[in-house]
């Protein structure tokens, strides 16, 4: 309705009046009603027009004024506060309000509050700055950072539509559209009318709406959020039927008779643009208003009299009817007073310049003060000291002054000396004169303030928890996080809330979380685990203990959630040591084997080569039978290279250790090995310059060269390709020698020591192994070809422990390979000159057959065969089963005996024992060391101690004459020179 016509409508409801066509006033009833409770309620801080603060802090806009004139139709009293929109909403959920205007339906809500009719319809718009052109509708906003205030429908619209993942959060429109001015992200989503409200409060000239503005209707023409329409509404606590009934009846009211229009146009007049009004229109508004102006100036004059009359008596009958009911009113409000005064659960009072006037019994049960004692007391009785007294005081007066209450949070003690907390609400008789005095009430919140304590502490030892926790509804929606999850994620809290269960863990996508909430629903408890992606995009894996919890009719999980990365690795790594720990002791089990069995099949080998010997000797050169032996014997050799191996694969496989100069050894075997590999492959060097020496058996290094250059064709096969093998030096620490190969690992019980190390480095560029293939690779006689060749890899792992070296294999399946070898680099020592050396022999006397050679080994065979060598050239020959009797026969035969052969594993006394009684009983004894093993590891603990010589089974009778020889010819040189006692050889 237009003002033209609002205005003659008014005229002509006084002119009926005057005429007396509407009904005279009737009598004033009388109704007192002196329980109505006031009604609290709330206001939002800044929500322009609908809500916002005035300067002294009281509540005003639309919706104030309209809950205000429907609580003055309706004779309610009611109280309206103001608090941010999320706290107030709470406080009517609460019941600590008992309606709240402004609330927009929704059948989410509707489940916590019921709600009033209608009393406006707004529609959301999206506003962006002027020249923005890619943002017209709700789906030009994904992936755009969009302002919202928390807790408001447009929060819940854009969540529910899930228009955007980048939303910003404010707690007011007016700080989003600043933001937005600013240029300050994409968007913001409000509700069109609030949205040009703030534009015009706040000046803002760059922001535009989406959509254009209907101003008849109040909906934007292009409607660019389709389903943001919001229905205002008085809301109440659900069930409260005679409140709801009230407001809707007062909603009636305000509606017809126009208050709601007037209002409407105070608070939206100034914000809607007005369409001009056809000419038209405004010739039958004048028409409107002087017609009816016109007759009543002429009714006035008539019924002037008349009415001053009627007036009068009515107000003389009106005067005597509310005295009378001023005064029965008077005393049923004093009666009812005084009941409430005495019976109410809050301790109430009445003071009067700060002394206590007057005070319930609750008061008095709550400080421990008998009445007698409080009245005419200074209100400082009640405090612990005087800064608190003053400090209430002073506060409390200062908003009464300024809101006409005052609410201070204080401390009050108890008679007995206990400190109660109390909230102190006080209000004065009469607002222009405080030293009428004031009433106020007492309410010992001292439990609820140790229950807030202890909920804050409840909070912060959960927000600083060490373990993540989470908490999550039915629909995996993140409703509260603490500090350890923000920290284990990469998100800050804001973040956290606004997503899913989804988006933080992939295995429990949308389609498999209903199954896993039934499971929770069953189970209550358990622990799983999963993996968790962090903001990066990391995946970390997480133990989950998940806790199924229902309180307050609704259900939410708990979820206490601790990064087990550490844990996966240490236990990645204890099944890799213990995998390196099987291959250890495998190695380790066969090494031995592999030892024993090279040991003992020496000695066979010893008597089948030594007879061998023997019988080729005695033999005619014309006899048939030299072949065959011939053919035993090159057997028997055969089979002691087999032997050679197998001591090789045991790590004891050192012969002659001596300095080698690597990039000198490949140039060497450069021919042999280029006329060895495959015709189609290419064979290159890379030497390294400078390289220091190391200490190791040669021929056995060649061997491990050979056997690695040998594999290295034969992966490349029928193909073309290049096998390159490269020398150098490198510092190797703990690391990187720990995480070597499984199979290539020296042995748990020996650490190789950090430093330099010489390496060569085989390289080809065929097939590749698998992981597999590796694991096995230096199984004994393991291979990829149709049939075996011997101990191979095995062979040179040995080779390369038993010179405390460790390789590293670097392969992909179709790539090719490189194996890099490793040797510890030798200490560079000073120059020591060889005593030895100096001495110089000055008779070689002939030596052959002269004297005793004492033999002391178990195998019967070998003291046989060794004897008819010695015996052939001349000696005289003694032989011992076991090393106790080799004691004794030597004791026996001291001076006879020239040398002693004597084996190193016997039974009673072994060989290192044997040797210290025979160096007792005679310390210039010549003694000859024979064993299965080589000389380096059989020699070891006989360092330093005097040992002649060392022979190796198996020996033929050259062989023996020659050590013999050496032996007793370095026996006459050492006469002849000074003695050194710790001097020895081998």
């Amino acid at each position: 309705m237009s003002n033209y016509r609002f205005i003659a409508i008014c005229l002509w409801i006084v002119i009926f009046q005057c005429v007396g066509l509407a009904p005279h006033a009737a009598a004033v009833e009388i109704h007192a009603d002196s329980t109505v409770r006031v009604l609290k309620s709330a206001s939002e801080l800044d929500y322009p027009p609908f809500a916002l603060v005035r300067p002294d802090r009281s509540a005003d806009g639309f919706s104030v004024e309209l809950l205000r004139a429907v609580a003055r139709t309706m004779g309610v009293p009611v109280e309206i506060n103001v608090g941010p929109w999320p706290e107030i909403k709470q406080k009517l959920a609460r019941g600590d309000l008992d309606l709240l205007p402004l609330v927009s339906y929704s059948r989410q809500r509707d489940e916590v509050f019921d709600f009033s009719v209608p009393y406006l319809r707004m529609h959301g718009t999206i506003f962006v700055r002027k020249g923005e052109t890619a943002i017209r509708s709700e789906a030009d906003l994904k992936g755009k950072e969009v302002i919202v205030m928390r807790g408001d429908t447009a929060h819940e619209y854009v969540l529910r539509k899930k228009l955007s993942d980048k939303l910003v959060l404010t707690d007011n429109f007016s700080d989003a559209m600043i933001m937005l001015s600013e240029g300050k992200h994409d968007a913001v989503v409000i509700q069109q009318l609030v949205g040009l409200q703030l534009i015009k409060k706040l000046g803002i000239t760059n922001l535009s709406d989406v959509a254009p503005y209907h101003g008849e209707s109040l909906k934007p023409i292009g409607k660019p959020l389709e389903d943001f329409e919001q229905k205002f509404c008085i809301a109440v606590h659900e069930g409260d039927h005679d409140l709801l009934a009230l407001l809707n009846e007062g909603l009636s009211i305000v509606f017809a008779d126009g208050t709601y229009d007037k209002l409407y146009a105070k608070w939206f007049g100034p914000i809607l643009p007005r369409p001009p009004v056809p000419l038209r229109e405004i010739l039958k508004s004048v028409l409107l208003v002087l017609v009816p102006v016109v007759f009543l100036l002429a009714a006035i004059g008539f019924f002037y009299m008349k009415r001053e009359v009627a007036n009068k008596t009515r107000s003389l009958k009106q005067e005597v009817l509310e005295r009378a009911a001023a005064v029965h009113k008077l005393r049923e409000s004093q009666t009812h007073l005084e009941s409430v005064f005495r019976a109410a659960p809050t301790g109430i009072g009445v003071t009067v310049e700060r002394r206590i006037r007057e005070a319930n019994s609750r008061l008095c049960e709550m400080v421990g003060y008998a009445k007698s004692e409080l009245i005419d007391q200074s209100a400082r009785i009640l405090y612990p000291d005087d800064e608190e007294f003053k400090r209430v005081g002073s506060e409390k007066y200062s908003q009464i002054r300024r809101n006409g209450t005052g609410t201070v949070e204080t401390r009050w003690q108890h008679k007995d000396g206990r400190i109660l907390d109390i909230l102190l609400s006080s209000t004065p008789f009469d607002l222009d004169d405080l030293s009428k005095g004031v009433t106020f009430t007492a309410l010992d919140i001292t439990h609820r303030k140790r229950a807030e304590e202890l909920l804050q502490l409840t909070q912060f030892a959960i927000d600083h928890a060490f373990e993540a926790i989470f908490w999550h509804g039915p629909d995996a929606r993140l409703i509260y996080v603490n500090d350890a999850a923000c920290n284990s994620l990469g998100y800050d809290r804001d973040e956290l809330l606004s997503m899913t269960v989804h988006d933080i863990d992939p295995e429990f996508p949308p389609e498999a979380w209903p199954a896993h909430w039934e499971e929770l629903q069953r189970r209550g408890s358990f622990l799983i685990e999963s993996k968790h992606r962090r903001k990066d995009g990391r995946a970390i894996p997480v133990e989950i203990r998940v806790n199924y919890i229902k309180y307050d009719g609704q259900e939410y999980n708990q979820s206490f959630v601790r990064d087990i990365t550490s844990r996966k690795k240490v236990e990645e790594e204890r099944l890799n040591l213990e995998r390196q720990i099987q291959q250890a002791q495998k190695l380790e089990s066969l090494g031995m084997l592999a030892g024993g069995i090279a040991h003992d099949f020496n000695n066979i080998l010893m008597t089948i080569l030594g007879n061998a010997d023997i019988a080729l000797q005695d033999m005619s050169h014309y006899s048939p039978v030299r072949d065959n032996i011939r053919e035993i014997e090159v057997a028997a050799r055969r089979a002691a290279e087999l032997s050679r191996q197998m001591l090789a694969y045991s790590g004891k496989g050192k012969f002659v250790i001596e300095p080698i100069k690597i990039n000198e050894l490949v140039v060497e075997m450069g021919h042999m090995l280029e006329v060895t590999i495959s015709k189609k492959a290419v064979l290159k060097f890379n030497y390294a310059d400078n390289l220091p020496e190391f200490d190791g058996d040669a021929t056995q290094i060649r061997q491990v060269i050979m056997n690695l250059i040998m594999n290295a064709s034969e992966a490349i096969g029928d193909r073309s390709g290049v096998v390159a093998i490269s020398t150098g030096a490198m510092h190797c620490d703990r690391q990187y020698l720990h995480t070597t190969n499984i199979a290539s690992q020296v042995g748990l019980e020996q650490q190789l020591p950090e430093g330099v190390y010489i390496y060569f480095e085989v390289a080809d560029t065929g097939c590749g192994m698998t992981g597999e293939t590796q694991e096995k690779l230096f199984d004994p006689f393991f291979t990829t070809k149709f049939t075996g060749r011997g101990l191979g890899m095995a062979a040179v792992l040995g080779i390369v422990r038993g010179h405390n070296g460790t390789i590293k294999i670097y392969s992909e399946l179709g790539k090719g390979t490189t194996i890099k070898v490793l040797f510890p680099a030798t200490a560079v020592k000073g120059d020591q000159p060889d005593r030895k050396m100096e001495c110089r022999t000055t008779k070689t006397p002939d030596i052959c057959g002269s004297g005793t050679v004492l033999i002391a080994d178990d195998e019967a065979s070998v003291c046989a065969v060794g004897k008819l060598m010695l015996e052939r050239i001349g000696f005289k020959v003694l032989t011992a089963a076991d090393g106790a009797e080799a004691v004794e026969v030597f004791r026996q035969h001291t001076d006879e005996i020239v040398c002693v052969l004597l084996d190193l594993t016997m039974p009673r006394l072994n060989g290192e024992q044997v040797f210290s009684e025979l160096r007792r009983i005679n310390p210039q004894v010549s003694v000859i060391l024979s064993s299965g093993y080589n000389e380096y590891d059989a020699t070891q603990r006989f360092s330093g101690k005097g040992l002649a010589g060392f022979i190796q089974k198996p020996y033929n009778s050259a062989t023996l004459t020659a050590k013999i020889k050496h032996v007793m010819l370095m026996g006459i040189a050492e006469s002849d020179c000074p003695s050194d006692n710790d001097s020895g050889g081998r």
